[in-house]
């Protein structure tokens, strides 16, 4: 989803040896025609690989099949053993998914994910030069960056799910599309609530 706050997106053209051309929202999706007219910019350099990290999301069909992509998993299994209770490959392939909806299960999961998927880039000798994350993702984007060892990154998730969990039901989240003087007074005016993340300067959480 993109934000109306942001004046361009980042467009990444294949059929331009992989040249990454902002594009004005303005285009909507013309993103073709656009490219047409603006596919001589580029960036520096003539292709960019950047690793995201995802917030919390699951999506595991036949991902175990790599022998590699596995052997990632089970690595990051024997560090969640260390600090959980989570028998994290028998979770992300249990027949009844409802156990993902536990942050203190799902959590890890999810970052068990993305760390097995970083592993199977760099095996086809796909490096990132960039990494970025929201939310959950932030954690697989310091460790592809080199900030965590697996092991203390998996502690930080295990810690991050745990004390969600103990959260759980005690409080709620609203999106906010207004500028954030806007929020604030409202807030104010409300009470028992305060904001919670800038996405954009008009796309707030509360």
């Amino acid at each position: 989803m993109i934000s109306p706050s942001f004046l361009y997106r980042s467009v990444l053209d294949l059929r331009a040896d992989g040249l990454v051309i902002e594009l004005p929202l303005s285009h909507g999706n013309n993103v073709a025609g656009a490219l047409d007219e603006q596919r001589a910019r580029r960036t520096g350099c003539d292709r960019l690989v950047t690793s995201v990290g995802v917030g919390g999301s699951e999506s595991f069909l036949g991902v175990d099949r790599n022998p590699l992509f596995r052997s990632a998993l089970d690595d990051c299994a024997r560090a969640a053993a260390a600090c959980s209770n989570c028998d994290l490959v028998a979770a992300m392939f249990a027949a009844d998914d409802d156990i993902l909806e536990d942050p203190a299960v799902g959590q890890p999961v999810s970052f068990a994910l993305q760390v097995a998927l970083l592993a199977l880039w760099r095996s086809w000798g796909i490096e990132p030069v960039a990494a970025m994350g929201h939310s959950l993702g932030e954690y697989a984007a310091a460790y592809a960056g080199g900030v965590f060892s697996l092991e203390d990154a998996m502690h930080a998730v295990c810690a991050r799910g745990q004390a969600v969990q103990l959260c759980a039901g005690q409080g709620a989240m609203a999106a906010i599309s207004a500028p954030e003087h806007v929020t604030l007074a409202a807030v104010a005016r409300i009470g028992e609530m305060e904001i919670a993340a800038h996405n954009s300067p008009e796309d707030l959480v509360v």
